[in-house]
């Protein structure tokens, strides 16, 4: 998994899809949202315990 941008520069890029598919594993590019408002109030309440075991999580943006 990177974060977006995944290069700066093509031929980057291009090598880590290559590494990816020789090692057979998927590379995922996801948006950064570290800063979104929304998801730092959610991982406040996280750390603070007020949800029972989280099984599995799903985000659209």
């Amino acid at each position: 998994m990177t974060e977006k941008p995944m290069a700066t520069r093509w031929q980057d890029g291009v090598r880590m899809v290559r590494d990816c598919d020789q090692a057979e594993v998927y590379l995922f590019v996801v948006k950064q949202n570290r800063r979104n408002t929304t998801l730092q109030l959610l991982k406040r309440a996280v750390e603070e315990k007020r949800f029972r075991k989280i099984y599995a999580s799903r985000s659209r943006l």
